[in-house]
């Protein structure tokens, strides 16, 4: 069964929407993954966590890598909701609602 993945990009404040879990690890590079810029999230906005069965590795040059392999799991830490209501709040693009009040517009109760 297909479920909606969500992927932040922090570094550039860019989420991304895949239609698997599958499609999101194809879709992230497992270095950029591993040095914790993306946050993923499950189709309700909880977290999902990066949980690697192979590390990524460098050559000893340190010119080529390996970007490992990586599953995602249920997580913990902020919700999407979370994540984008401080987005918005840094970006001055949200100055009068809560999480509470997001969430409720949304639909989120």
């Amino acid at each position: 069964m297909k479920t909606a993945v969500f992927a932040y990009l922090q570094s550039l404040s860019q989420l991304e929407a895949f239609d698997s879990v599958e499609g999101a690890v194809a879709g992230c590079e497992g270095i950029t993954v591993a040095e914790g810029d993306y946050l993923f999230f499950d189709a309700t906005g909880q977290p999902l966590d990066a949980v690697f069965s192979t590390p990524v590795s460098f050559s000893r040059d340190g010119l080529t890598y390996n970007n490992g392999v990586y599953s995602l799991k249920n997580g913990s830490g902020k919700t999407l909701q979370e994540v984008l209501f401080e987005l918005c709040r840094r970006k001055g693009w949200v100055n009068i609602l809560t999480t509470e009040e997001m969430n409720h517009l949304y639909g989120i109760d």
